[in-house]
């Protein structure tokens, strides 16, 4: 049986929350942030690389899949590689900027 892309969609934004809502419950948000002028940038930052890295394990998985010959789900891999693609280019780019920040 194939997960549908929907399926995949909700597990991700499933993970992403949470992730976000322990996080939220067991760490102060003032630690969280902290007192830099980075701090919102930093958020972000981070969100890119969680949502990057679930992305990249949900197509790594389906590439396997797919390389054995378990699945046809050539589709729903194309949109995951984007997906992580763009997540992997929003988390470099907040990098870079925190950087830019820091070294300045």
């Amino acid at each position: 049986m194939e997960p549908s892309l929907a399926t995949l969609l909700i597990l991700m934004v499933g993970a992403i929350a949470v992730i976000g809502l322990v996080t939220a419950a067991t760490a102060p948000v003032s630690d969280l942030l902290g007192d830099s002028q980075w701090s919102v940038i930093s958020v972000f930052h981070g969100l890119g690389a969680t949502a990057f890295l679930l992305g990249a394990t949900i197509a790594v998985y389906l590439a396997w899949r797919l390389y054995i010959g378990e699945i046809k789900a050539f589709k729903d891999l194309k949109w995951l590689a984007a997906f992580s693609t763009l997540m992997s280019a929003v988390t470099i780019a907040f990098g870079n900027w925190i950087y830019i920040g820091y070294r300045a």
